[in-house]
């Protein structure tokens, strides 16, 4: 004689929840990009968002828009300065947004807020837009 519990299809022992932070990309395909330099998920992830915000800065920079400085300095190659912090947080943005972001954190950036205080304003902002798109 089984129990209800044992029958029911929607039984506590049968339904787990995946445990650790949602997967937002195809782990294997990311590796296959980035697997030479990076070993964890998480670090993975992170270079691929700061490739994504380095490519669309590059575009702006090989278009002729200065003032981008802040986020990638390469006016001395041996003393290249990025803000991979700053980078990687504006990866997580759609591409359409990033230029305007960018520009902001750049024209800004006299305002002596740390790469962290910048990267906290960003996910701030990124997680705002998710939550009030939700609503509607």
């Amino acid at each position: 004689m089984t129990s209800e519990l044992e029958q029911s299809p929607q039984s506590p022992v049968e339904v787990k929840r995946k445990r650790g932070r949602p997967s937002v990309m195809d782990y294997p395909q990311i590796k296959r990009i980035y697997s030479d330099r990076v070993t964890t998920r998480r670090g993975l992830l992170n270079k691929h968002y700061e490739n994504i915000a380095l490519g669309v800065i590059d575009e702006l920079q090989s278009n002729g828009e200065t003032g981008l400085e802040y986020l990638i300095d390469a006016k001395d190659f041996n003393k290249l300065k990025v803000r991979w912090g700053i980078l990687r947080e504006l990866g997580k943005f759609p591409e359409r947004d990033i230029p305007n972001l960018a520009r902001f954190v750049c024209n800004h950036a006299g305002d002596k807020n740390p790469v962290k205080k910048w990267e906290a304003i960003l996910r701030k902002v990124r997680l705002s837009e998710t939550v009030s798109e939700n609503k509607d």
